[in-house]
C-alpha cells in the first residue's frame, strides 16, 4: 500500500497549474485532436474517443476502417512555467531555506502537467451498431506558488489521478416516424466506466517540500484522497440533415473523485455539428464544425458562458490506408486552439495547443496556455 501512495504521490508532485480553490474544469480525458477542435464534440463524434463526449458517436464511426485498436496511446500537455519546475524540486532538496528562496522568484506562478492514456482500446462499427472498449488513465496536477503566509503555505497543489475500463454502444435508428413524418437517422448510446481515483488539494510550506524530498518521507500520501466510482454516460445524435446534426449528452453520472477536494461532476452538454465526407476520394475527403455547450445545469463551481462554450473544425488533408494527415482550430473557453495529427502505418503522432480559463469567470485571470504531444500506435 506504501509503494501505491509513494507512486501516486510522486506523480502529483512531478506532475504541478492552478491556484488551487481551482476553478478549472477538471475532466475525465483530453483527446489531442478533439482539443485542438476546440475540445467540441457532443455532435461530430465519431471515434473511441466518443467515449469521452458522446457514446451515440460510437455509431457514426466510418465503417470503412473496419476494426480499429489503438495501444500505449499517451499525450502529456504542460504549460509555460513547467519549465521552472525543476529548479523549485531541486531547491528543496538542499533545504527549507532554499525552498522558500526559489519560489519567491515564482510567486503567482502555476505550473500545469497532464496526462492522458488510452494503454489499449478496441472499436469497430457494424451495420448499424458501433461499440468501443477500452483502459484509461489520466493525470491533471495545478500548482501556484505563494507568498507562504497563509492557509495555502508556499506551494498550493490540486490535482486528480484516474484509471480504469471504460465501455460504450451505440445504435443507428433510421426507419423512425413521428406521425406522418419519417426522421433522419437518430442515433442512441450508453456508455459504463469503472475508475480508481487519488485526488488532492493541499498547501505545502518549505519545511514539508524539504521533507518530501528526501528518501524516506512521503508528506503526500498524507493527504492524498483515494477511492472508486463507477459512472454511466448516455447520448443521442440527430441529422437534421445529410450534413448537419445536433447532439446531447450526459456524462459521468455518477461523479468523479471528492467533493470536498477535486471532482469531476455529471455534465448535460448540447452541441451541433456539419459535416461534410466522400469516403472515395483521398485527398480533403472530410471537414467538420462543431459547436458545444457542456454544463448545462452548472454543476461546476461557476456560471461562465464562455468558460462553457466550445467551437472548432477539423480537416482531413489526405486519409489513405497507410498514413492520413489532419489539421484543427477552434476557441475552447473564449481562448485560440490548434493542433495537427499524422498517421504513418502504425503510429499516430498528434500535437495541439489550449488555453485554460482558471479564474471564476472567463477574463478573471490569465488563461493557462498548455501545449499537448500525443503518441500511439494504431491500426
Amino acid at each position: 500500500m506504501r509503494y501505491k501512495t509513494t507512486v501516486i504521490g510522486s506523480l502529483f508532485i512531478l506532475a504541478t497549474s492552478l491556484e488551487a480553490v481551482t476553478y478549472e474544469y477538471f475532466q475525465l480525458y483530453k483527446d489531442p485532436k478533439t482539443m485542438g477542435a476546440g475540445g467540441a464534440g457532443v455532435a461530430s463524434a465519431n471515434s473511441f474517443s466518443a467515449i469521452f463526449s458522446n457514446p451515440a458517436g460510437l455509431a457514426r464511426m466510418p465503417k470503412e476502417y473496419g476494426w480499429e485498436f489503438q495501444l500505449i496511446n499517451v499525450g502529456v500537455a504542460i504549460n509555460e512555467n513547467t519549465k521552472d519546475l525543476q529548479d523549485i524540486l531541486d531547491a528543496a532538496d538542499e533545504s527549507e531555506t532554499k525552498a522558500a528562496e526559489e519560489l519567491d522568484k515564482h510567486i503567482g506562478d502555476s505550473y500545469h502537467v497532464g496526462i492522458s492514456a488510452v494503454p489499449l482500446s478496441v472499436s469497430k462499427m457494424f451495420d448499424e451498431t458501433g461499440f468501443g472498449a477500452g483502459l484509461v488513465s489520466s493525470v491533471s496536477i495545478n500548482a501556484v506558488a505563494h507568498q507562504g503566509f497563509g492557509a495555502s503555505g508556499i506551494l498550493e497543489i490540486n490535482g486528480i489521478a484516474v484509471g480504469g475500463a471504460a465501455l460504450g454502444i451505440a445504435h443507428n435508428f433510421n426507419d423512425v416516424a413521428a406521425g406522418k413524418w419519417l426522421l433522419n437517422t437518430i442515433s442512441v448510446g450508453a456508455g459504463v466506466k469503472y475508475l480508481q481515483y487519488g485526488v488532492i488539494s493541499h498547501g505545502y510550506s518549505p519545511a514539508d517540500l524539504s521533507e518530501y524530498s528526501s528518501e524516506d518521507k512521503d508528506v503526500l500520501s498524507e493527504d492524498l484522497e483515494d477511492g472508486r466510482s463507477l459512472v454511466f454516460d448516455l447520448g443521442i445524435i440527430y441529422d437534421l440533415s445529410s450534413n448537419f446534426s445536433i447532439g446531447a449528452s450526459v456524462l459521468n453520472i455518477g461523479g468523479i473523485g471528492d467533493k470536498n477536494l477535486i471532482y469531476i461532476p455529471m455534465t448535460v452538454n448540447v452541441g451541433g455539428a456539419y459535416t461534410y465526407r466522400v469516403s472515395e476520394r483521398t485527398f480533403f475527403n472530410q471537414v467538420r464544425a462543431s459547436l458545444d455547450f457542456i454544463d448545462l445545469t452548472q454543476e461546476y463551481d461557476d456560471d461562465s458562458l464562455i468558460k462553457r462554450t466550445r467551437f472548432g473544425a477539423d480537416l482531413n488533408v489526405w486519409d489513405g490506408s497507410f498514413s492520413t494527415f489532419a489539421l484543427q482550430a477552434g476557441l475552447y473557453q473564449g481562448e485560440f486552439t490548434g493542433g495537427v495529427s499524422l498517421r504513418l502505418a502504425l503510429v499516430e503522432l498528434a500535437a495541439s495547443t489550449y488555453a485554460e480559463q482558471i479564474g471564476a469567470y472567463s477574463g478573471q485571470d490569465e488563461a493557462d496556455r498548455r501545449y499537448m504531444v500525443n503518441v500511439g500506435f494504431s491500426w
